[in-house]
């Protein structure tokens, strides 16, 4: 099979989304048509990278059926050691930078993404949805429980909060880029990893299904929170180049109170249409018929 170019191209999208939130102006000072470019880059892209990386675990995994027996071992260790190498990265940079790194998350996601591999396409489908719907809600629930005492606790017995400062719970619960709500952009991933990209049929399905998406998740949004619910995540540009000292360590957790709306169900739905949209009606070969942002 010859490349994907649906999924480059959702590639390349990712890539130029990332250098308009890193290197582009301040979404309050667009206007226009790069207002529009900045807003749909600003989180949009973290999430296609993140649906990608999904995408890539069926490639070492297994595509259209998942690898059994020596090879699915080797496939298994593979994806492990790069979960390994990306959380220790990811605590590195975190140590240098702070906490808004998404690397180390990543290793995390490779990890728990490994209890999916051998799901059927329409099982990780469906799984994803049930993530996306349940995923935040679980975090709701979960992160006023985590009260300072809590945080204290786990943290004490945590090497990787002592390290860089981003531990377990971080990593799972209350980061910028948490666990709990952000698994179901790579099982979706993992799922349009089991379709074949190559066939018409599943490409209009796919471009569909986005469509579909973005129109519930933007009108639920509307419907339950009115227009300000549209521009209401929070806003990077503090973040970006550096322009800002990161917070201290207790204050920044305080902060990240205000992540939960990244993490609310028509966020899910919304950013991960994106994918389905990008890569539905492009994905045929060039040979033969072949993700606020860090």
């Amino acid at each position: 099979m010859g490349r994907l170019v649906g999924v480059d191209l959702a590639r390349a999208v990712a890539v130029f989304g990332m250098y308009t939130v890193h290197v582009g102006p301040m979404l309050s000072t667009t206007s226009g048509v790069g207002s529009w470019v900045r807003y749909m880059a600003d989180g949009h892209s973290s999430v296609l990278f993140a649906t990608l990386a999904g995408f890539s675990l069926m490639l070492i995994a297994g595509r259209k059926e998942p690898k059994t027996g020596l090879a699915g071992r080797k496939a298994k260790a593979r994806i492990a050691i790069r979960a390994v190498v990306l959380l220790a990265f990811g605590t590195l940079l975190a140590k240098l930078y702070g906490d808004v790194i998404i690397i180390g998350f990543y290793g995390v996601y490779f990890l728990v993404a490994m209890m999916f591999l051998k799901l059927s396409g329409k099982t990780l489908a469906i799984t994803a949805a049930a993530l996306a719907v349940a995923g935040p809600q679980l975090a709701f629930l979960i992160r006023p429980l985590l009260s300072g005492s809590v945080q204290q606790t786990v943290d004490a017995y945590d090497p990787l909060e002592k390290l860089s400062g981003v531990g377990v719970i971080d990593l799972l619960f209350t980061g910028f880029y948490p666990t709990i709500p952000w698994i179901a952009f790579v099982v979706a991933g993992m799922a349009l990893g089991r379709v074949d990209l190559s066939a018409p049929a599943n490409q209009r399905r796919l471009a569909a299904l986005g469509a579909g998406l973005t129109t519930v998740a933007y009108g639920l949004s509307l419907l339950l929170a009115g227009k300000g619910a549209l521009r209401a995540w929070p806003r990077t540009d503090r973040l970006v180049r550096g322009r800002a000292p990161v917070p201290a360590r207790g204050q920044a957790r305080r902060n990240r109170r205000w992540t939960a709306g990244r993490s609310n169900t028509s966020r899910r739905l919304t950013t991960c249409s994106s994918p389905g949209r990008t890569a539905g009606p492009r994905s045929t070969s060039s040979a033969a018929s072949a993700s606020r942002s860090w």
